[in-house]
């Protein structure tokens, strides 16, 4: 699963940046964060990488898009609470939306963009400051997104990801024409998740084979002497 910033370090980052002068002894410092993995997902469709921070927080790539919404975010690494500082398309920097999202349209005939962006040390909000945990997400409401999987409720499973700030993952469950076949015998169905790209993938358990009824053995009659 991807970490976004959470939308109050978000916004507070950007209140830093346009309240301080560019230049004298009062300005932030803005700390740029190296190994943050910057990622453009389509809404709704696919997410990708498209590059990593340096070592002064910078990301720039070309981006292969089509027609439709599109939102930037970061994954930081690992104990770095992190944000996304700028993100230019094209040479136009992008203005975040009031919850911090970077969003930008892309229309039927573009068919790459060029992505600049700048990953920098979140400053502290609420609580720690850092983005959520999307892992942990996951784990606290795994048996919520079986369930969920289990009644073919795709976009409910989503939503768990994106109430909580994260990415919205792609979710791939097994037909709920398959759950329900009448020739199988109940089923339960397990979940797992990656990060980069975020993805849910839900499957069947596998039947134990043990799980097929034995036939008890004959039994030899005794014989009397």
């Amino acid at each position: 699963m991807t970490h976004h910033p959470a939308p109050l370090a978000a916004a507070a980052l950007a209140l830093i940046l346009l309240a301080v002068p560019a230049t004298g002894p009062a300005q932030a410092e803005v700390k740029p964060v190296a190994g943050g993995s910057v990622v453009v997902r389509k809404n709704p469709g696919h997410a990708i990488v498209v590059g990593t921070s340096g070592g002064d927080g910078r990301v720039s790539a070309r981006v292969r898009v089509e027609a439709g919404e599109y939102e930037v975010s970061v994954a930081c690494p690992r104990d770095v609470p992190c944000a996304l500082a700028w993100v230019g398309i094209d040479g136009r920097r992008l203005t975040p939306t009031p919850r911090g999202a970077w969003t930008f349209p892309v229309g039927p005939r573009t068919g790459a963009v060029t992505l600049t962006a700048q990953v920098v040390e979140a400053p502290a909000a609420a609580g720690d400051g850092r983005g959520p945990d999307c892992a942990a997400v996951f784990r606290d409401n795994r048996e919520r997104i079986e369930a969920l999987a289990a009644a073919g409720r795709a976009d409910d499973i989503a939503a768990v990801f994106t109430g909580a700030g994260c990415a919205r993952p792609s979710v791939e469950i097994p037909s709920p024409s398959a759950a329900a076949d009448p020739r199988r015998s109940p089923r339960r169905i397990t979940c797992e998740a990656t990060l980069l790209p975020p993805r849910i993938r839900c499957t069947f358990l596998a039947a134990p084979r043990d799980a097929e009824p034995r036939q008890a053995a004959p039994r030899t009659p005794l014989s009397r002497e």
